[in-house]
């Protein structure tokens, strides 16, 4: 995947449920509403009634953290690009927020499942990157019903209000959330970080078993790179699978920066992708060209390295996706403004 991603002082911690909208009334509907239109994170005419499914809070959350890059690769077996959330999951997956289901090798999102009260809290805490609450044990009469996964979340945003029980004691858990509930959720966490949402760094999707051993990819500029100029690019594959297809998209990558010693993916200002894709042969090169001003408005000097996603096709097999990785380093300019 190619990648990028986002922020309160809480007032009085409520004695009901903080994903209970009937317990506070028309004030707290309205400030929610407001908080998620004036955010961008749900539209004018947004349908805000109903429960909030998965892939709907993917959508809201990679909003709130402002996750804008780009991906390759989509590692769930049951979303499509088609869908309108895949690109949202994917992001927050991506950035260690979005974990999925394993089962028999494979990763589900769940996306049009409904989402769940501990749910709303492990991916609210993940984004944020809210602290250990002071006291872990909670206190709830169904306590013993909570996730393992989601125990630890759920002691730090009752602390901070965030959420809370009952009037009877209880959490309940797998209760489902509904859209204005999360947004309020969403709401009360920005509060808390005034407005100071941390950057959610994504990681690099490179490992050495997806790394291809067969393309090789080269910078041919001469000249020092700056963050305006255009990289010469040339992509070699040797004979290895010749009866293998490689396809790529030269403006489909993900551009990372080394930052003490770990490769951080650089969230992309536009996108600007068009749907030229090239095949390349065996033992055969293609010269391409990029501009970085044209996906990044501003980038520090440093070390950069370009990762680019090969779709590999055998006999009617899907081989799945090999990266191709070079190494560059950058020198700071600024860009040209438009006279």
């Amino acid at each position: 995947m190619i990648k990028g991603y986002k922020k309160f002082i809480v007032g009085a911690v409520v004695a009901v449920s903080a994903l209970n909208m009937t317990a506070f009334g028309a004030e707290w509907y309205d400030d929610a509403v407001k908080y998620g239109k004036e955010r961008e994170i749900i539209s004018a005419d947004y349908n805000i009634n109903g429960m909030l499914t998965r892939g709907e809070m993917a959508e809201m959350l990679s909003a709130a953290a402002d996750l804008k890059a780009y991906y390759i690769d989509n590692p769930f077996s049951d979303i499509e690009i088609k869908d309108s959330y895949t690109d949202d999951i994917i992001r927050l997956y991506n950035a260690d927020i979005y974990k999925g289901r394993e089962e028999n090798g494979k990763l589900y999102a769940d996306a049009d499942e409904v989402l769940t009260r501990e749910q709303a809290a492990a991916f609210i805490v993940r984004t944020y990157g809210f602290s250990t609450a002071k006291n872990s044990e909670l206190k709830f009469t169904d306590s013993d019903d909570i996730s393992d996964y989601s125990k630890k979340d759920i002691c730090i945003l009752t602390e901070m209000g965030i959420v809370s029980g009952y009037d009877d004691g209880t959490f309940k858990p797998q209760n489902n959330v509904s859209k204005t509930e999360f947004l309020a959720m969403l709401y009360k966490a920005d509060e808390a970080l005034d407005g100071k949402i941390p950057n959610v760094n994504e990681k690099s999707v490179i490992t050495d078993d997806r790394l291809s051993k067969n393309i090789s990819i080269v910078v041919l500029n001469s000249e020092p790179i700056n963050a305006d100029s255009e990289i010469k690019l040339r992509f070699t594959r040797l004979g290895e699978e010749p009866e293998a297809i490689y396809a790529y998209n030269p403006q489909i990558f993900q551009l990372e920066k080394k930052i003490n010693g770990q490769w951080i993916e650089i969230s992309r200002d536009n996108e600007n992708i068009n749907d030229i894709n090239y095949q390349i042969k065996a033992d055969n090169s293609s010269d391409r060209t990029i501009k970085l001003s044209d996906f990044y408005n501003d980038l520090e000097s440093g070390e950069y390295r370009l990762v680019y996603g090969f779709r590999v096709n055998g006999i009617g097999i899907e081989k799945g996706i090999k990266y191709g990785v070079v190494n560059f380093n950058l020198e700071k300019t600024e860009f040209a403004e438009e006279k």
